[in-house]
């Protein structure tokens, strides 16, 4: 297949903003020194760190997976917006995943016969500490992935089956979790709860994810500056 690796000299993190809203956010008010295009995904970077998207859909993860492993990164963030499942998850809030059940076909490949997948444990305690001392409320549980989202919430008998045993939904956690192990690197997925599954949203909740956005700020620039 054709594999067109740029020349970038970078750290060793990254951070991947799954929905093009939030990487342009993060694209404006983060200290990034280059630009440049691959592929379908913008890549904005500096000396220490890396920031891509758009990233929608386990298949695209895996691939920027295998090219963040390429350039040498080894801790990564996955950022996002999922949708909620649990009655305790309000729109707008930070959600972050402690495992993945898949539903989606990219995991499978890397980890056969696994249905289920974590984060980096170490990592997600890091994350999980800032989160609390810097008193940005959270909530924490079990996501499931799938690449067939509007489909699946069509479905009462489906959301029955998961309300106890997840919180929110999304495309890419269980895979972003299940290649990370592959590959050797850290990673940890932290989202925002744009929605709720089954119904359909308006574009009101972008107002709630805006205030949650700039308080993360402080977040991404610890981390990319290796502060955290």
């Amino acid at each position: 297949m054709f594999w067109y690796i740029p020349k970038i000299q970078t750290g060793k993190r990254a951070i991947l903003a799954l929905v093009l809203p939030e990487g342009k956010f993060l694209q404006k008010n983060l200290n990034w020194e280059r630009n440049l295009k691959w592929f379908n995904f913008s890549i904005s970077y500096n000396q220490k760190a890396l920031l891509l998207t758009p990233v929608l859909g386990a298949s695209s993860l895996a691939l920027v997976l295998e090219f963040l492993k390429e350039l040498g990164i080894e801790e990564v963030i996955s950022f996002g917006w999922v949708g909620k499942i649990a009655l305790d998850l309000k729109i707008g809030e930070i959600f972050l995943p402690t495992k993945a059940y898949s539903l989606e076909g990219t995991s499978k490949i890397y980890q056969k016969n696994k249905k289920c997948f974590f984060p980096a444990l170490e990592f997600f305690k890091k994350i999980e500490y800032f989160l609390k001392k810097h008193n940005l409320e959270f909530k924490k549980g079990p996501i499931l992935s799938t690449d067939a989202p509007w489909f699946l919430e069509r479905s009462f008998n489906f959301l029955k089956k998961w309300l106890n045993r997840v919180k929110a939904m999304d495309m890419e956690t269980s895979a972003f979790f299940s290649v990370c192990q592959t590959l050797g690197l850290k990673g940890v997925a932290l989202h925002l709860v744009s929605d709720e599954v089954g119904k359909l949203s308006e574009k009101t909740f972008l107002t709630a994810l805006y205030d949650k956005r700039k308080k993360l700020l402080t977040l991404w620039e610890k981390f990319i500056n290796y502060e955290l």
